[in-house]
């Protein structure tokens, strides 16, 4: 897992976490096709106050295909943060195919706040931002 200092945000806020790939998928059916998912670059973890390091909490940001920047923080759980931005993505006319917004999708005591769970179709922990296989 690279989970390193990816960006800060002016002078009092440090975000750790790691970089990865996601997938959105139009929702207009104009757009859609051929049913195709776009691969986006983005970055989930913890914040933290840059002077005292004072744990703050969790975001997601997702770079879309057509240069969308979505963003947002969540003070109790990066899975709550996962759904947020889910709906801010849906309002821009795009549909996040991400494991993590599954039913089916658990996280365990070790696991909960780090971005990996479990689901029934996998054999190891997964990603939250892996693409959901049943979309």
């Amino acid at each position: 897992m690279r989970y390193h200092q990816i960006c800060n945000a002016g002078s009092w806020k440090k975000y750790f976490g790691e970089e990865s790939m996601c997938a959105v998928m139009p929702t207009n059916p104009a757009l859609d096709i051929e049913h195709v998912a776009y691969a986006c670059s983005s970055r989930n973890g913890t914040m933290f106050s840059m002077h005292t390091h004072t744990f703050l909490g969790y975001f997601v940001a997702v770079i879309g295909p057509e240069g969308n920047d979505w963003y947002v923080e969540d003070c109790d759980s990066m899975r709550n943060a996962l759904r947020k931005i889910d709906a801010d993505i849906l309002k821009s006319g795009w549909a996040l195919s991400a494991i993590g917004l599954s039913d089916q999708w658990v996280e365990t005591g070790l696991s909960l706040n780090t971005g990996y769970g479990y689901h029934p179709f996998f054999d190891r922990a997964v990603h939250m931002l892996e693409p959901d296989q049943e979309l």
